[in-house]
């Protein structure tokens, strides 16, 4: 038996919980005081409703490309999880996420067999955190996550589709100017379709909005499945143009003399400060500047427009840039048809479909 948990409050977080119910072979682990991973490894530990050993085990929550996963490990933890998080878990005994061994009849020596498989949109572009979060959970089970959008459809008639969507998305240190530059450079990335083939440059302009590029907007798509399930031969899912501001900051204390005092030796203060912290260093086994999506330092310097002020003693550094997502759901490419799980209804004659299996590459990453 498989066990989900999926104790988020937003709308996606219950669709996760009610796909947990319909999946096949899947008990979902949901006491309202049951918040965190430790207390689901725990549970899985210690409830006598829980049948050991387990097959896998599902974790659902909200997640990002750069190694973010919005669910706390332990109790009292402030804000989402990321790798030093994780590094927490594993240096305190009483934050530790690990799943014991009697839970998955792990024994040293054995090959590892079982699965924690996370639901979640993206977090499968950061191996470096799946790693960490590997090795969180005690080391003796692997991790599988999405590299894509990860979407959920929900018909109280039939049952819950998963699906996934591409996110193609560019980054910029300004707002584009015209909507001819923003196509250009989308264009210019090189974005590929699931099974390699470019994305074609007429494209763009179906999908970016013809005015008003700086607002997102989402477009109702209907989906072919391929199949006739009951008398649905589709399901409503969306096309999504998104724009997003997004922020960093950095400040410095000065003890044993006064900030910058011009604005030009400002910015030199502040990339000698981050080029020697220790989370930005290229031998870090996650740094930073790779989470925020940029190959090295300069790139993130680069990346952004940066702006200095100073308070008293502290030189105050602030960084923005605009990120620009065209989101679509994946297709066949042969056949059009979208590529889905569907999970049913126990009491409709209709049966399951598994077209996304964890260990496909083009979908899953696999640590």
């Amino acid at each position: 038996m498989d066990y989900g948990f999926a104790p988020g409050q937003t709308a996606q977080d219950q669709r996760a919980r009610t796909l947990f119910q319909r999946r096949a072979n899947t008990t979902l682990v949901a006491p309202k005081a049951l918040t965190t991973v430790r207390g689901f490894a725990n549970h899985l530990l210690t409830s006598g409703t829980v049948t050991r050993p387990i097959d896998d085990a599902l974790i659902g929550a909200h997640a990002n490309s750069e190694g973010w996963i919005f669910i706390p490990m332990f109790p009292k933890q402030k804000g989402g999880t990321n790798f030093e998080t994780l590094e927490k878990t594993l240096s305190d005994p009483s934050k530790s996420v690990a799943i014991d061994d009697t839970v998955i009849g792990y024994t040293a020596g054995d090959p590892i067999t079982h699965s924690v498989h996370f639901k979640g949109c993206n977090i499968g572009k950061a191996p470096p955190f799946l790693t960490k979060f590997r090795d969180a959970l005690g080391g003796n089970v692997m991790v599988t996550a999405p590299k894509h959008f990860h979407g959920i459809y929900e018909h109280t008639a039939y049952g819950t589709w998963e699906y996934m969507a591409y996110e193609f998305q560019i980054r910029n240190k300004t707002d584009f100017p015209t909507r001819a530059a923003l196509l250009a450079a989308f264009d210019a990335e090189g974005f590929t379709f699931i099974d390699g083939t470019a994305v074609p440059t007429a494209e763009w302009t179906n999908w970016v909005p013809k005015k008003r590029i700086g607002k997102g907007v989402k477009t109702p798509v209907s989906m072919k499945l391929g199949v006739s399930i009951g008398k649905r031969k589709t399901i409503e899912t969306e096309r999504e143009y998104r724009v997003s501001r997004l922020g960093f900051s950095w400040s410095i204390t000065y003890s044993g003399g006064p900030p910058p005092a011009t604005t030009a030796a400002r910015p030199t203060a502040f990339e000698a400060s981050v080029g020697t912290d220790a989370g930005f260093q290229s031998t870090h086994a996650y740094p930073w500047y790779e989470r925020l999506g940029y190959a090295s330092l300069a790139d993130f310097f680069a990346g952004y427009t940066w702006t200095h002020s100073v308070k008293k003693n502290v030189l105050f550094t602030w960084g923005s840039r605009v990120e620009y997502t065209v989101v679509l759901p994946i297709i066949d490419m042969t056949t059009g048809d979208l590529v889905f799980n569907f999970h049913p209804i126990s009491t409709t004659p209709y049966a399951a479909i598994t077209n996304l299996n964890e260990t496909d590459t083009d979908y899953f990453e696999q640590v």
